[in-house]
């Protein structure tokens, strides 16, 4: 089955589309370094557009050298998102 991007999805690869995100202000936080952050949605949508992936923005913002390390991996995480 193909999980692609395809119009009227709802999500795409496992990770909703930042159009989809509710409200407008997007909070992150990361417990292991103590960085935390506001950005308004409409920013990141002119910046990244609507359709990029929830994962992909998280990494893109966060910039964390622990993002692709297996074992000490980035705890950078959308605050209220479960």
């Amino acid at each position: 089955m193909d999980r692609g991007t395809g119009a009227g999805q709802g999500m795409s690869g496992g990770s909703l589309p930042l159009r989809a995100y509710p409200g407008d202000l997007v909070e992150l936080a990361c417990e292991k370094c103590g960085r935390r952050g506001q950005y308004r949605k409409r920013t990141l949508v002119e910046r990244s557009g609507p359709e990029i992936r929830l994962l992909d923005l998280l990494e893109e913002i966060a910039q964390c050298p622990r993002a692709r390390n297996t074992y000490d991996a980035c705890g950078a995480h959308f605050v209220g998102l479960v």
